[in-house]
């Protein structure tokens, strides 16, 4: 019907992300306020959050079991927060500029990560080791998505492409 059903307000600047979990009990929202908010899908109360002493967060994504939020943002990091604490879990760096946004890969085992620096980098999410770096595009690349078998990677980019990669030797395919 397009009615609203709820409203969500807490944040002090633009809020660049909002996503509800795999388990569809909460909302996430990112915010160039620096901070992270976890909602109740229901009743529309906050129930935790997160500050980042970083830079604008320009998204937010849950892993697939809703038990971690992943954050990317302008200082070029990825951080790993734990949903029932609020507590950093993991620090990703190695981006040379803004990470547009971050997803993880079906199982949760991988992190693919899109950047200003042009490039795309896949993550082991358990070590925070760096596993493979995409390079190909000519601009900003501003999202990246993994193949329902995690075995091909799409990345888009504002060098007006798409590009298909191979997951495990960064090969570009289209």
């Amino acid at each position: 019907t397009g009615q609203l059903l709820r409203s969500f307000e807490g944040h002090t600047d633009a809020i660049h992300c909002a996503v509800f979990s795999p388990n569809a009990r909460w909302l996430l929202s990112a915010s160039a306020d620096k901070s992270l908010r976890l909602w109740d899908a229901s009743s529309a109360q906050l129930l935790r959050s997160i500050e980042d002493p970083g830079k604008h967060i320009n998204s937010a994504v849950f892993s697939p079991d809703s038990r971690a939020v992943l954050s990317s943002s302008d200082d070029g990091t990825l951080k790993l927060w734990d949903v029932a604490s609020g507590q950093l879990v993991r620090h990703f760096e190695g981006h040379d500029a803004a990470i547009n946004s971050a997803v993880f890969s079906i199982d949760g085992s991988q992190i693919l990560s899109a950047s200003d620096d042009s490039t795309l980098k896949l993550w082991d999410a358990a070590s925070g080791q760096l596993l493979r770096l995409f390079e190909g595009h000519g601009s900003w690349v501003m999202s990246g998505a993994f193949s329902p078998d995690s075995r091909r990677i799409l990345s888009a980019s504002w060098d007006d492409t798409l590009k298909v990669w191979d997951a495990n030797s960064g090969a570009i395919i289209h």
